[in-house]
């Protein structure tokens, strides 16, 4: 599997609503290689890129007709596994 592959499978797997850092999918995979994919994900519109290092896959409300931000507790708990 490509790297860009694995992160789409890991974001998919998760419960909506949860935010990633890249440090999030180092399972085998050099940082470059991670920082680079994830890049490509969010120019191709498969992901999207919440802040600087923070990702997720936009939960859409048919309700509110719009992509639903993560949580603040989501982002910061992203923010944090990327600081360790």
């Amino acid at each position: 599997m490509t790297v860009e592959s694995n992160i789409i499978a890991k974001m998919k797997r998760s419960p909506k609503g949860k935010a990633f850092v890249a440090t999030d999918f180092l399972e085998g995979h050099s940082y470059v290689a991670v920082k680079k994919a994830l890049t490509r994900l969010v120019q191709r519109g498969d992901i999207r890129r919440i802040r600087r290092g923070v990702y997720d896959i936009a939960p859409y409300s048919t309700f509110l007709k719009e992509e639903i931000p993560p949580s603040a507790k989501e982002f910061a708990q992203a923010k944090a596994r990327n600081f360790r």
